[in-house]
């Protein structure tokens, strides 16, 4: 069964399944369209090209930034997005080819932020942290 197309900005009708069969919703942040449609190739569900466009994201879902590609070059706005997604328990992966600006000094220091080069790697390598996080879940007791 092929994935229903997203529209951009909106929710996929997409059924959701369980973690096992299917990667975790994600939310892209990009201005490049070329980039916003190979996220959605991907499975993610939602796209996004500023960072102040961004709601609330669930624990099950991930967040992923475009630092070089963002609407009016906003990166404090991004900054504080990804923050404020990483300090709820949401995983964030950012990909920048200048990880050492120094407006992304705050994001070295999240544990649940991954800073890559690629779009590939920086996906791989939340997806490990989801994996990571799941494998140090204790499993549901059952009621006596």
């Amino acid at each position: 069964m092929l994935p229903l197309p997203a529209v951009r900005g909106t929710k996929s009708p997409r059924p959701l399944m369980t973690a096992a069969l299917f990667p975790p919703q994600g939310t892209y942040v990009s201005a490049d369209a070329g980039n916003r449609g190979v996220a959605l190739e991907q499975g993610f569900v939602t796209d996004f090209q500023h960072p102040k466009e961004v709601c609330i994201l669930g624990s099950n879902e991930m967040l992923v930034v475009d630092l070089d590609n963002l609407l009016f070059d906003d990166k404090e706005a991004a900054v504080e997005m990804i923050l404020r997604t990483a300090r709820s328990e949401v995983p964030v992966a950012v990909h920048t080819f200048n990880s050492e600006h120094p407006a992304f000094w705050a994001l070295h220091f999240e544990p649940l932020v991954v800073i890559a080069k690629t779009q590939a790697t920086a996906v791989e390598g939340v997806k490990q942290l989801i994996a990571d996080r799941d494998a140090r879940r204790e499993p549901l007791r059952k009621a006596k």
